[in-house]
């Protein structure tokens, strides 16, 4: 998982994370999806580096952190989107 992230293979981290942790086949279903959150946070970051953040804030909602969402709504907007958050 940590190489697909590091290659910004986002996607295939996600399906492999849903699969398994990748560290112990023990792993529940709560630690999996610990694991797609922690992965979508990191989509989120690039995406806002990469200048976009409006699918930034759209990850930033989806890895349940709803502040950082509003952050960057109220400094890019659109304000439509803030109203809905």
């Amino acid at each position: 998982m940590e190489m697909y992230s590091d290659l910004r293979m986002f996607e295939e981290a996600k399906a492999l994370a849903r699969t398994t942790s990748g560290r112990d086949v023990n792993d529940t279903s709560s630690d999996r999806e610990a694991n797609v959150q922690e992965i979508i946070q990191r989509q989120a970051e690039w995406t806002e580096k990469t200048n976009d953040p409006k699918t930034a804030a759209d990850m930033y909602l989806i890895a349940s952190q709803p502040e950082k969402a509003l952050a960057l709504l109220a400094e890019h907007g659109p304000v439509s989107k803030l109203i809905e958050v």
